[in-house]
């Protein structure tokens, strides 16, 4: 609890009392919900300081102390891809370098021990961002024939998203360009598995028309 409050505050910004104890604590009355939040307080600031999260009176909100100097990973995550996003059309080169720095700093799920429904979302939310950064860099690296890479981006994309189609659909052509068609046929084949032994279901048409179309140029050669 002592963990997952200060995170809330630190990701989700200035909030109100009422509004953490609706979060932690929906089910408490107001009573023990004051109890409750001053006491999982009292253990953070015992933790990372007592000014570090601090209370402003104006608004009546609990908020991190911004005279401190400190490092967030997910705050400088989402601040070099929404940088990169910027660049994508006008300026190749630093959107590969904002992209390559902010997927560093993804190391995994967020709070990956935590439950709180707040934590799920944003959770989820982050790996959007991440799965979204790994094909935006694949396909620049694509512009540049760099296709081993892409490929190893596509991968990498997909550990996080296994059944988005599209992403297969990518790699299989990139593995084309690369020169690689039977990697490309066999990554359909086991596609096709993961989705009949998971799901149930095959392949879309424009999946299944990729493949046949790259073992007929297979074929051809």
């Amino acid at each position: 609890m002592t963990k997952e409050l200060f995170f809330y505050i630190l990701d989700q910004g200035p909030r109100p009392k009422e509004e953490i104890g609706g979060v932690f604590w929906p089910d408490y009355s107001p009573a023990k919900v004051n109890s409750s939040f001053h006491a999982a307080m009292y253990r953070v600031r015992r933790v990372v300081g007592r000014d570090f999260v601090a209370y402003e009176d104006d608004s009546r909100t609990y908020l991190i102390n911004e005279t401190h100097d400190y490092f967030y990973d997910v705050e400088e995550f989402e601040k070099l891809f929404r940088e990169a996003m910027k660049q994508m059309l006008s300026n190749q080169e630093e959107a590969v370098r904002l992209l390559e720095k902010a997927l560093s700093l993804y190391t995994g799920d967020y709070l990956r021990d935590s439950y709180p429904d707040w934590c799920l979302e944003r959770r989820e939310e982050l790996r959007r961002i991440y799965v979204e950064g790994l094909l935006a860099l694949a396909a620049l690296k694509e512009r540049d024939e760099s296709y081993q890479e892409s490929i190893g981006l596509y991968q990498r994309a997909l550990k996080e998203d296994p059944f988005q189609e599209e992403i297969h659909r990518r790699l299989m052509r990139c593995y084309v360009l690369a020169g690689e068609r039977p990697a490309a046929i066999r990554h359909y084949i086991s596609f096709v598995n993961l989705l009949k032994a998971e799901m149930g279901l095959s392949p879309t048409e424009e999946t299944t028309a990729l493949y046949r179309q790259v073992v007929s140029q297979a074929q051809e050669t």
